[in-house]
């Protein structure tokens, strides 16, 4: 069991920190893509120009932000040992 946790950790979990930068890259896109296209909209009067902006900024922060790219994962979680673990440690170190 052990050896799939660790597969499944290594394969697709995102430490805190590049969660954080995962976000932050997602709403960049949307407001660098989604703001001009809105004005753009509005001068021209068709609300067709956001939307089709919004569906490219969408495909767009998914395929940045869902993958886990390497950029994520530069700060691993260290994971604290099993509490029973600890327990059947202090019992032995005891007797």
């Amino acid at each position: 069991m052990y050896i799939v946790f660790t597969l499944i950790t290594k394969w697709i979990m995102v430490d805190y920190k590049g969660q954080i930068l995962a976000e932050r890259y997602a709403q960049f896109c949307f407001a660098i893509i989604c703001a001009p296209a809105w004005l753009y909209g509005y001068y021209q009067q068709d609300f067709m120009y956001p939307l089709y902006a919004w569906a490219f900024a969408t495909v767009l922060a998914t395929l940045v932000a869902l993958p886990d790219w390497g950029i994520y994962n530069r700060n691993p979680i260290r994971w604290r040992a099993s509490l029973l673990e600890e327990i059947s440690d202090k019992n032995g170190k005891e007797e």
